[in-house]
């Protein structure tokens, strides 16, 4: 499962999951910074980079499950402006878009506004 800012709710399954983190590695640059583990199943993960030109900064946390295996990873982005640029150009990517209805970008009442407005004029 993974949660993060420019999704209104929950990634689930692995191989959604992967779309999004090669998404999201195409349009940002530079890398991770500091890896902490607070005990053998959390991790935490803080990235430093831009995008656009932009300051972008994350910090992960990825909860492994008895396996070993990554069962939740959230994120956190800062600033908003950037983190709006990244996540216009995922509402945006094609590739996601195949895979990613409108309603993860964004709640329905909102679509719905957008929707109403374009027919508009």
């Amino acid at each position: 499962m993974f949660h993060s800012p420019i999704f209104v709710r929950e990634v689930v399954g692995r191989d959604l999951a992967a779309i999004v983190f090669a998404g999201s590695a195409a349009v940002r640059e530079e890398g991770y910074t500091d890896e902490y583990k607070p005990d053998d199943r959390t991790t935490f993960l803080r990235w430093q980079g831009t995008i656009d030109g932009k300051e972008l900064e994350s910090l992960e946390v990825i909860v492994d499950d008895d396996n070993g295996l990554v069962a939740e990873r959230t994120i956190a982005h800062r600033p908003y402006p950037a983190l709006k640029i990244f996540r216009d150009r995922g509402v945006a990517n094609p590739a996601l878009k195949k895979f990613f209805p409108d309603d993860l970008f964004d709640y329905p009442e909102n679509l719905a506004k957008h929707q109403v407005g374009s027919e508009v004029g």
